[in-house]
């Protein structure tokens, strides 16, 4: 998929003054994702950024550096969600601003820190990957930038005005993650296009067709069809009634569990516009696992609509 035209009739070069999968992935495995609503007030914080910087630097003494950026990330989306989900929802610059003071005042207050990122460029990430393009902002708003080709989630190239091409060592998180920022990248410039997340495509005893099905053994690729009924597992307690997303998490976890090869990277329940956590079923919900069976990484999901 190529985004943008060259840069003088850019979309992207329109829109670069306002700031500063599912169809896409390289196998048949699709991704959606649910969306929080709150209706609590929201709360304004009078702390200036650059403030709340500087008092890091100053006082902050972090509890651990060994958090990986994604387990943050999920982490202050689950507590944004939950506190402030309208700031997400919402939209706006006094929206964005507010959204950047409460992650980096709970960092702070967490004692949360990343090695290898200061709190500034931990807070920043991780507002991109809420309310702008995540790894891809950068690009889009960037000089000389021609095109941007998302062949799948894991693989993305630049194209430069120059002539240069550049293979991104960034990548999305997975096929769902791609298709929910592109979503919001079409929606955010105008784009006058419709983003199709494509059906899952199932082997006969169903599982998720994959070239990954291809590195099972024999008894790993029985044991992979945990997937599918962990997740038919959940499904029938939605299509029960069921709308806490906990007990339904909690459910597909407990069926997983049961098998002894594998392991779980993620069982997610999350918006499906904006891939943030959610507590409650309502509107578009994607609910998505990760699952390792020996070696391998397989992924799975369903989209529930409220």
């Amino acid at each position: 998929m190529a985004l943008g035209t060259k840069r003088s009739a850019s979309l992207f070069a329109a829109n670069a003054e306002k700031r500063d999968a599912l169809g896409f992935h390289d196998s048949p495995e699709l991704d959606v994702v649910p969306v929080v609503v709150d209706d609590t007030p929201q709360r304004t914080l009078n702390t200036d950024i650059a403030t709340l910087g500087r008092a890091h630097n100053l006082f902050f003494t972090p509890e651990t550096e060994g958090k990986d950026f994604s387990s943050v990330l999920q982490e202050v989306q689950e507590y944004i969600s939950g506190a402030y989900s309208s700031l997400i929802s919402q939209g706006g610059e006094d929206a964005k601003e507010q959204l950047q003071r409460y992650i980096t005042k709970y960092l702070q207050d967490q004692h949360i820190a990343v090695a290898g990122m200061t709190q500034t460029e931990l807070a920043d990430a991780i507002y991109s990957e809420m309310a702008e393009y995540g790894f891809l902002t950068s690009y889009i708003y960037g000089d000389g930038i021609e095109e941007i080709n998302i062949n799948s989630w894991r693989d993305i190239e630049v194209q430069y005005s120059d002539g240069r091409s550049e293979k991104l060592t960034e990548h999305f998180d997975s096929p769902e993650h791609a298709l929910a920022v592109i979503r919001r990248m079409v929606k955010d410039l105008n784009v006058d296009t419709t983003i199709i997340g494509c059906p899952i495509i199932r082997e006969a005893d169903g599982l998720a067709k994959s070239s990954r099905n291809t590195y099972l053994s024999e008894k790993e690729r029985q044991a992979a069809l945990v997937l599918n009924h962990s997740l038919k597992a959940g499904k029938a307690l939605v299509d029960a009634g069921e709308t806490r997303a906990s007990v339904i998490k909690s459910a597909i976890t407990a069926e997983i569990e049961k098998e002894p090869l594998a392991k779980i990277d993620y069982v997610d329940v999350v918006d499906f516009d904006t891939i943030t956590p959610v507590e409650k079923l309502e509107g578009s919900i994607l609910v998505a696992i990760a699952v390792y069976i020996g070696k391998t990484r397989l992924i799975d999901n369903f989209i529930v609509e409220k």
